[in-house]
């Protein structure tokens, strides 16, 4: 039987229930998670903002790609009348009014799925308001949506947006550029999607084994973390050559100044020992198992 002193060693402590912020902290993890993926999925010339016009953006050349992340599926469905999809309909309006010189795509991205409105004057042709959009946008009338969007239910500058726009306008510059994307993986399948893209960066890069680029999840996540936190607005960025700076520590092997000379004495004299051949290969992996013979130029610069 365990002793009194390991039963209170295993005592939950009391406190008040409501004040504990486990939902909100699995809402920051899913959106670090989702930011950490759209960050090793970036090209080159790509930037991401974290925290900036959205949850995170991508800009790429004039293309701002604005993604709002909500792990609500505990919450039930999503519609039309969510606060979340009202709000990121406003902040699409505001990113195209604050930068008319780029092109501006939204994209929601939720654990929930797409449901009805409960109250039929609220629904777009008898179907899911967000369902309409997605066909409004593949080419469906406008007209039933546009009566939602200069309705009373949306904030006034989306009503005063789609009131100066014809349809087809108001078809291109709004509906077809905002992409609802539900039903998607909780924290599990998220994270387990990071570490795929890891895996998949690491051999396209030719840097990491798998188990390598897997383990890199945290480490990813937290450069995300910590770069989100950061006052200055202009910092939150972050880049394709941040994410090879932040995963270099994993692709070399230190080794001690002292050790690395006495490998030096060993090596055959020639000018370049790179071209030493298998017995020079075998004395480096031997001394040091998953050393890389393509980082020992780095290793032996004189100090």
């Amino acid at each position: 039987m365990p002793s009194e002193a390991e039963e209170n060693n295993n005592q939950i402590p009391k406190g008040d229930e409501a004040r504990e912020a486990v939902d909100a902290l699995r809402g920051y993890l899913y959106q670090a998670l989702a930011s950490a993926i759209a960050w090793v999925r970036l090209p080159e010339n790509g930037r991401l903002y974290l925290e900036v016009a959205d949850d995170y953006a991508m800009l790429i050349n004039n293309k701002l790609i604005s993604v709002q992340v909500k792990d609500t599926q505990q919450s039930g469905s999503i519609t039309l009348n969510t606060q979340g999809v009202k709000d990121a309909i406003r902040n699409f309006v505001k990113l195209v009014k604050d930068n008319p010189q780029l092109d501006i795509q939204q994209h929601y991205l939720s654990t929930s799925p797409i449901g009805k409105e409960k109250r039929r004057e609220h629904q777009i042709s008898g179907m899911a308001g967000l369902e309409y959009w997605r066909d409004a946008a593949a080419g469906a009338l406008i007209h039933p949506l546009r009566t939602y969007l200069e309705s009373d239910r949306v904030d006034i500058t989306v009503k005063t947006f789609c009131e100066n726009r014809e349809d087809d306008q108001l078809r291109a510059e709004l509906v077809s550029r905002m992409s609802w994307h539900v039903g998607q993986p909780g924290y599990e399948g998220l994270n387990q999607d990071l570490e795929n893209e890891l895996i998949e960066f690491g051999h396209r890069e030719k840097i990491l084994t798998p188990s390598e680029a897997a383990a890199l999840a945290p480490v990813i996540v937290y450069a995300v973390l910590k770069c989100s936190i950061k006052p200055d607005r202009r910092q939150r960025v972050l880049t394709r050559a941040d994410l090879l700076s932040a995963i270099e520590p994993v692709t070399l092997v230190s080794m001690p100044r002292q050790q690395i000379r006495e490998l030096m004495r060993q090596l055959p004299t020639i000018d370049n020992p790179l071209h030493a051949g298998k017995g020079w290969q075998k004395l480096i992996f031997g001394a040091s198992r998953g050393w890389r013979p393509a980082l020992l130029g780095q290793a032996l610069v004189p100090a």
